[in-house]
């Protein structure tokens, strides 16, 4: 039984040394669904403090959270490159709405940078673009399996 744990130990090391972009991937989606969840439970928690009464906003905050936290699963379950596209999407859209809503305003609703969680939501959602982003680019490049002839 020790002779077949220490073959087995082998094979996965073996693996690790000649596909190590895997485990970049995985670890990858794992700090990016961190992150997205993080996000969600940001805009969970300014939906509760306020943001439900705005119009348009309100729904727009509780979407981004629910969405936020289904990714969130999804990435650490089915970690796949269109699964990262979809967070990486969730994120940067994120940060776009935001950066309209300080800059030009969104559906008649001007933010600010010193609104409750917004220089901490701007940032995680930032990071998390930057983590996805990596292993997105790592997944898309990884080379596929070759069958011998």
């Amino acid at each position: 039984m020790a002779v077949a744990a220490a073959g087995d130990l082998r094979r996965v090391a073996a693996r690790l040394v000649r596909r190590p972009e895997g485990w970049v991937v995985r670890a990858a989606a794992a700090a990016g669904a961190v992150l997205i969840a993080w996000s969600g439970a940001l805009h969970l928690q300014l939906w509760w403090q306020g943001y439900n009464a705005i119009p348009t906003i309100g729904p727009l905050f509780l979407s981004q959270a629910i969405t936020a936290f289904a990714l969130a699963l999804v990435l650490v379950a089915w970690c796949r490159p269109v699964v990262l596209l979809a967070a990486l999407a969730l994120m940067l859209g994120t940060i776009a709405g935001f950066i309209l809503a300080v800059t030009i305003g969104v559906f008649g609703f001007v933010d600010t940078f010193q609104a409750p969680n917004a220089l901490s939501a701007l940032i995680v959602e930032v990071a998390a673009s930057l983590v996805i982003a990596v292993g997105g680019a790592v997944a898309l490049t990884r080379e596929s399996p070759r069958k011998d002839a």
